[in-house]
């Protein structure tokens, strides 16, 4: 079932992303993507930092599409690390860190530590907004993170996955928990046709090694002296 253009992004999650916006490309850049999406009315007015309704997501996806119209190919990155920024100044402190610092977390497996920071990211998705309800599931070798009712490609149409800033999102949750960073790959999109948008997030040692590599993609080649 496609994700309803009904359903509302809250300010805080708006706020955040456009201070996150203006982080990576700039005042400037802020201002333009807000007038080309419509939304000049944050022009020097941001939404407040609360938990009440502020756009639909059909309009927090048009956001989306006017960076990638802007920056082009430099879009993917610039998102993902909009959605990094996004995790670590909003998602971050609301997040009960303090079960992360026990001496059983420390002692989990990465992927006990990804299973649990996923499953409490999970958890905030619902309190920002009850119809996000992301589900988790563990693999022999990765975690597969889905989520239903996207915010970031309602409405989209494309050949390739387009939501950069869920996977920035993600790739900083882990990064948190277990202090390397991981490989996210969107496998699936609404916006290509799928029910939902699926993520699979694993070490970067174990994608290595499902490549067949000799040599690790975390070293540059060596080169002869």
């Amino acid at each position: 079932m496609p994700p309803s253009k009904s359903i509302v992004v809250p300010n805080a999650l708006l706020r955040q992303s456009l201070f996150s916006i203006e982080r990576v490309v700039g005042p400037i850049g802020l201002n333009a993507v807000l007038r080309k999406s419509g939304m000049e009315r944050f022009l020097m007015n941001l939404p407040p930092e609360d938990l009440a309704p502020s756009v639909s997501s059909a309009d927090y996806a048009r956001l989306n599409q006017v960076v990638e119209d802007l920056y082009g190919r430099a879009s993917p990155m610039i998102l993902r690390h909009i959605g990094e920024t996004t995790f670590a100044h909003l998602l971050l402190p609301s997040l009960p860190i303090q079960n992360m610092s026990t001496l059983a977390f420390v002692a989990c497996s990465h992927q006990e530590k990804n299973v649990q920071i996923l499953r409490e990211l999970a958890n905030l998705s619902e309190q920002l907004n009850p119809e996000w309800q992301p589900t988790i599931e563990e693999q022999a070798n990765h975690i597969v993170y889905t989520l239903d009712d996207c915010p970031i490609c309602i409405g989209r149409f494309s050949q390739t996955p387009i939501c950069h800033v869920y996977a920035g999102v993600l790739t900083e949750a882990v990064r948190f928990a277990t202090g390397h960073l991981p490989s996210v790959e969107e496998t699936e999109c609404v916006a290509m046709g799928y029910p939902a948008c699926r993520f699979e997030i694993r070490d970067r040692i174990s994608r290595t090694i499902e490549l067949g590599s000799n040599e690790s993609i975390l070293e540059p080649a060596r080169t002869g002296s």
